[in-house]
């Protein structure tokens, strides 16, 4: 017998984002010092950003609106996140190891969803 898997709420992922974000930013911070906790912070930033812009494509997309202006924004949005990251990674401030374990917080607040998710 098949079951219905629960589906996983935007609004819940961008609030936990945003927490563990936040939380783990200023642990950076306290711990390794500004550089990392800057560059901690940015990283996560980019992928909150990310997420949203990409729930919102997914909205579009399954209401079927206007698919070439999606496209429009798909294309910006990976333009415009490559093109931090490029500038980001020539500042003299931009740590690389903690863009990315800010970008890789969305890993660990999924996990976290999906845990909350099939404990209830």
């Amino acid at each position: 017998m098949k079951t219905a898997v629960p589906a996983l709420n935007a609004k819940t992922l961008f609030f936990t984002q945003t927490g563990l974000n936040a939380f783990l930013a200023f642990a950076v911070f306290r711990l390794w010092g500004f550089q990392p906790g800057a560059s901690f912070a940015v990283g996560g930033l980019m992928m909150l950003v990310n997420f949203v812009l990409l729930a919102w494509i997914w909205d579009r997309l399954l209401t079927k609106k206007s698919i070439a202006w999606t496209v429009v924004v798909i294309v910006i949005k990976y333009t415009v996140l490559l093109g931090s990251i490029l500038i980001l990674i020539q500042a003299p401030w931009f740590h690389v190891l903690g863009c990315g374990l800010g970008l890789a917080t969305f890993i660990m607040t999924a996990l976290a969803q999906v845990a909350v998710m099939f404990r209830e």
